[in-house]
């Protein structure tokens, strides 16, 4: 099993909040989430939460946390972000950094900003990590741009721009998930084209001899990340 390490930036040890596994941090409306549908007459009436593939991204890699409350307002049409600790938490990311890059919707598109990270991340000789917002949690006012940082040879904090969801106005609390961070080994690819077609109905006529979780069954590797 490979080790990845954090670190808090000197002088913010007692502030910082550790990194947690992501599986710790699974969202009561999943956890809630039944996994049958009412219909006894069916076959497949299942919800996703019988979906592997879905559970494994959301559970993948480690979460990292805002370190302290944010007070988001809105005036003038502008979002406004306020915070009581005396070290930056939130930096202005200037949108003429990205010129004509398409934007997701629902986020104010002239207005970026960076969230402040006081962890630094070390993984083995040739990891890097990827970083997204926490998976399939949209109730985050919030969208971190992804990235990719080769944190086997840079060790220094990395900061995370973000767009800020249109008209939200509240607190952001201090422990709230802000990125998830899933370590990967690099490696050179190439790719190809093959002509001869793959049967996918004996596949999936293979799966169909179970009522349900067959992929679970029959395709699944249970991931680690302690």
């Amino acid at each position: 099993m490979k080790n990845i390490v954090f670190r808090p930036i000197k002088d913010f040890t007692s502030v910082a909040i550790p990194p947690k596994p992501a599986k710790t941090q699974i969202p009561n409306w999943y956890k809630k989430m039944d996994t049958d549908l009412p219909r006894p007459d069916s076959i497949d009436a299942f919800t996703s939460k019988r979906c592997m593939p879905l559970l494994d991204g959301m559970t993948a890699g480690y979460h990292l946390f805002s370190y302290a409350d944010i007070k988001v307002s809105v005036k003038d049409g502008c979002t406004k972000i306020n915070w009581g600790h005396s070290s930056e938490v939130i930096a202005v990311h200037p949108r003429e950094q990205v010129p004509g890059m398409p934007l997701p919707v629902g986020y104010y598109k002239d207005e970026a900003f960076k969230w402040f990270n006081p962890v630094s991340i070390q993984t083995p000789k040739g990891y890097s990590t990827l970083f997204v917002t926490p998976m399939l949690r949209h109730e985050l006012p919030f969208f971190c741009f992804p990235a990719i940082v080769d944190t086997d040879t840079y060790t220094a904090a990395v900061h995370f721009p973000f767009l800020m969801k249109k008209n939200f106005e509240g607190v952001i609390p201090r422990g709230t998930p802000i990125i998830q961070a899933i370590p990967f080994k690099r490696d050179d690819w190439k790719h190809e084209w093959q002509e001869d077609p793959v049967d996918n109905d004996s596949a999936i006529s293979y799966l169909k001899t179970f009522i349900h979780s067959s992929y679970k069954k029959t395709n699944w590797n249970k991931k680690y990340f302690n």
